[in-house]
């Protein structure tokens, strides 16, 4: 009994310190934007439908190598499969950065200080506390739209 009680304490402390370090209105407009980023995701498959294409890739050939590659057996390459992986990873690189510029637009104008903002989703995305007390922010977001 001592033990669930102190657990209780412990529970109700952290999660009262994340909430005090925090305003209300930085946790809802963090929910929002959040929100609001998740929404703008640009097609990558019509991308990976062009580099296939380019490439002479079948959709059957790029199943097959990127189920050796999740193995780690990569398979013997065709100069335009290289070519074409290649191609991809420097798309994945492209795709992030664009991502990280309409973030930092986003949080821009919405006057949202882009560090605070990876240091929230960070604690968003590995601390159940802290999901814990967006969860009703988070539902008045999704009520809204």
């Amino acid at each position: 009994m001592r033990i669930i009680v102190i657990l209780l304490a412990v529970l109700f402390v952290t999660a009262s310190e994340a909430q005090s370090t925090y305003q209300a209105a930085d946790l809802q407009k963090f929910t929002d934007l959040y929100l609001e980023a998740k929404k703008d995701k640009p097609d990558g498959s019509t991308k990976l439908q062009e580099l296939m294409d380019i490439h002479q890739i079948s959709p059957e050939r790029y199943r097959s190598i990127l189920h050796l590659s999740l193995v780690k057996e990569l398979p013997e390459l065709a100069s335009n499969e290289i070519t074409f992986i290649n191609a991809l990873k420097k798309e994945k690189v492209i795709a992030t950065i664009e991502k990280e510029k309409r973030l930092k637009s986003l949080l821009t104008q919405n006057d949202f200080d882009f560090d605070q903002y990876i240091e929230m989703q960070k604690m968003y995305k590995s601390d159940l506390k802290f999901q814990q007390i967006l969860k009703p922010y988070f539902q008045k977001s999704l009520a809204r739209n």
